[in-house]
């Protein structure tokens, strides 16, 4: 808990707050970092001025820091939960109990179709962030326009391609370290989860795992493709489409048949 609230506050807030933003105010040059809303002052002190860009500049970070501390403590509670799980039907005597292993199933299941619909919004978070700072390095006049730019450039619809600007965000960096964090924890949970399984099915020859493969597949493909979707946002003409694509597969596997119950 403790290490989560050191890394928002130290890295999220301070690093970027006070070591990229409050330097570009004092000194009044970006040094190659991205323009946003924080920094509009720097080109346009007319709409807003530095002491004003300043204040703003701490909320909003420290704003940043509060929602991906939290983003990172329901990971932490998927885990928490996971383990608690695996070490109670790890250390108990299944053989001869009692128990209904139906029952454990079934709330192993819950817990891993849980943990992906965490990690789907997770990187729907994270896309979404990604975005937001990839249109920022764009000449386009706005969001809906970069997009259909884009996507039309595909199909050779449109003559104009967007531009690009050069300079540079943290921001790509956080994007990626979320999504890392979130994959890696819903495989270690889902891993956690089927050596549970695979116990049980010791004591009743059932493989549970096996009747829900296609699920799990499912499951798998959307995660790896908003995770190839959130790398590749702006990398190439037609990323838009990708985009797309990964918001609709997610969309169909979280509206689709939940793994079987017993």
């Amino acid at each position: 808990f403790w290490g989560i609230a050191l890394f928002c506050f130290l890295f999220v807030f301070g690093f970027q707050w006070a070591g990229i933003y409050v330097p570009a105010y004092l000194s009044g040059d970006t040094n190659g970092v991205q323009i946003d809303r924080y920094l509009v002052t720097l080109v346009r002190p007319e709409v807003i001025s530095v002491a004003e860009a300043m204040a703003l500049s701490f909320i909003g970070y420290l704003y940043t820091a509060s929602y991906i501390a939290i983003f990172m403590f329901g990971l932490l509670f998927l885990v928490i939960i996971v383990l608690d799980y695996h070490d109670l039907c790890t250390t108990a005597d299944l053989e001869g109990s009692t128990a209904d292993t139906n029952q454990i199933r079934k709330e192993g299941q819950k817990i891993v179709w849980g943990g992906f619909r965490i990690a789907v919004f997770a990187l729907w978070l994270a896309s979404l962030v990604k975005l937001q700072i990839t249109y920022l390095s764009s000449d386009s006049p706005n969001f809906v326009t970069w997009l259909s730019t884009d996507a039309l450039s595909v199909f050779g619809a449109n003559s104009i391609r967007n531009g690009w600007l050069e300079n540079t965000s943290i921001s790509h960096f956080t994007t990626f370290m979320m999504m890392v964090v979130t994959v890696t924890i819903f495989m270690v949970c889902a891993l956690k989860i089927q050596t549970v399984f695979e116990r049980l099915s010791v004591y009743d020859d059932d493989y549970p795992f096996s009747r829900d493969r296609v699920a799990i597949v499912k499951m798998l493909a959307v995660i790896g493709l908003l995770s190839f979707n959130l790398v590749l946002v702006g990398r190439f003409t037609g990323f838009s489409l990708l985009v797309a694509a990964s918001t609709l597969a997610s969309l169909h596997v979280l509206s689709g048949p939940r793994l079987r119950t017993f």
